[in-house]
């Protein structure tokens, strides 16, 4: 990792739990095991966790913060594939499945990382195979996260794709109103949603008439049922997810 962060002491069932929601129900030696090659790292803002092509060495999770993954273009130029919010995966399938980092991943935001050796990892999950279902749960909810992506992008205009975002930013997806505040500014916004920063504009535009208002980078929507609608959008992709991830509950 090529970051300026530091090691905090690690309350290994605490975080461990948050990635893997089923950890309770294996042994104490295997989270003995686990927690022996885990480690948090506080990483600073604009600090790069790892880079496209670079060996792997660790499997990594966001614990709190902001990590923007990106693949880079032809011309050099970057393209943001996802911007993450805890706890969420980092390429994880990538990474278990990979060599090499298949994006790179830089903090947006003063971010703690959970991040495991992933030779080591590897080894634990070849003989322990409840470790290896608990994976395949994480790598399920990065493969649906990426599946709405693709959707949004294929079926949804900027303005509907953006509605869909704010939705997502709210802390109760079933209330009538909301306020918050944008966590990352609007240009990063526009490369998430896959639309130039002009266009995002224009989004903002027509949601104003389903009684979105912005101040800045404070947001407030008057009706969610109607700004929902305009969407064509499911509440939130947490569902889904817990849906396709059960598959591989025993």
């Amino acid at each position: 990792m090529d970051i300026t962060g530091s090691v905090v002491p690690m309350q290994a069932l605490d975080y461990l739990s948050a990635v893997f929601p089923g950890l309770t129900g294996l042994d104490d030696a295997l989270i003995g095991q686990l927690t022996s090659v885990s480690r948090v790292l506080q990483v600073a803002t604009n600090a790069v966790l790892f880079r496209q092509g670079a060996e792997t060495d660790s499997l990594n999770w966001l614990l709190d913060g902001q990590v923007a993954l990106f693949q880079a273009g032809q011309g050099g130029d970057d393209t943001v594939i996802d911007i993450l919010r805890p706890v969420a995966g980092i390429a994880v399938g990538g990474v278990v499945f990979g060599q090499t980092y298949p994006v790179t991943a830089r903090a947006l935001a003063p971010t703690s990382v959970l991040t495991i050796g992933v030779a080591p990892f590897r080894g634990l999950m070849a003989s322990r195979p409840a470790l290896a279902l608990e994976v395949m749960q994480s790598i399920s909810r990065e493969t649906v996260d990426a599946i709405w992506q693709i959707v949004d992008l294929k079926s949804r205009k900027a303005a509907q794709r953006l509605g869909c975002y704010l939705m997502s930013l709210m802390a109760d997806p079933d209330a009538s109103s909301a306020e918050f505040r944008l966590p990352i500014q609007k240009g990063m916004i526009a490369a998430k949603l896959g639309c130039r920063q002009e266009n995002l504009s224009r989004a903002f535009a027509t949601l104003q008439a389903l009684g979105v208002e912005t101040h800045g980078s404070w947001i407030r929507v008057s009706d969610v049922p109607r700004l929902r609608a305009f969407c064509a959008s499911r509440k939130t992709g947490s569902a889904a997810a817990e849906a396709f991830s059960s598959a591989f509950d025993l």
